[in-house]
């Protein structure tokens, strides 16, 4: 893995947390009210996807356990053509998947310092 690439991951990592931080200790009614923090988190979303992105092919195929095309997807669940922004969708994947995509970064940087370290 790239220095760029571990950059990129770990700046993801960052957003990630930016997003649960904003969103600590609120319901959805809340968040769905609160305007500077669906600004904040849609911000943190569009800097993540945007990140995901310039990820190498080489690198997604390493980390075959992580939904590359769902995440950089995001961007189309995220808006609703006919509405704008679908909330629902931003505050489910907020609360549900972050998780699951943090711990899948976690290990591929994991991973990637032990072979670095193993190498040298």
């Amino acid at each position: 893995m790239s220095g760029a690439e571990v950059n990129a991951l770990n700046l993801i990592l960052d957003h990630m947390s930016s997003i649960e931080e904003a969103l600590q200790g609120m319901g959805f009614q809340d968040y769905r009210n609160d305007r500077k923090t669906k600004i904040e988190v849609v911000e943190k979303f569009a800097e993540i996807i945007e990140l995901a992105e310039k990820i190498a092919f080489e690198e997604k195929q390493r980390m075959l356990d992580f939904p590359w095309e769902d995440f950089i997807s995001l961007r189309n669940r995220f808006i609703n053509h006919d509405h704008g922004l679908n909330i629902e969708e931003i505050w489910n994947t907020s609360k549900r998947e972050l998780k699951t995509y943090r711990k899948i970064i976690n290990e591929a940087l994991y991973s990637a310092s032990s072979s670095s370290s193993n190498s040298q």
